[in-house]
């Protein structure tokens, strides 16, 4: 899966890279499924409403499953897909803009 999850990622991010907020979405799309739709954290899971437009962000009722960049864009990292991850909104609290 991870193989095929790379060429698609790439396909997408080179058919989407001049889009500006499109390619955020699409972003979020793939680190969600990258994820199975899980925090990478505490593997809390989402489930996508039925009726899910696939662009949006998901919510459990209770909170938003959020993109996160593994290294802060304050600390210099990139904005690029390898740097995103999928975290439910108490771990992305808790982590902040730390490293880890």
């Amino acid at each position: 899966f991870g193989d095929v999850f790379r060429k698609l990622g790439v396909f997408i991010y080179n058919k989407t890279k001049h889009m500006g907020k499109n390619k955020n979405k699409i972003h979020r799309l793939l680190v969600y499924m990258r994820s199975n739709f899980s925090c990478v954290r505490c593997g809390l899971w989402f489930e996508a409403p039925p009726n899910w437009d696939k662009l949006s962000a998901i919510h459990n009722g209770e909170m938003f499953l959020e993109i996160d960049h593994v290294i802060p864009l304050s600390k210099n990292g990139s904005d690029k897909i390898e740097n995103k991850q999928a975290l439910c909104q108490k771990c992305n609290n808790k982590k902040s803009d730390k490293l880890n």
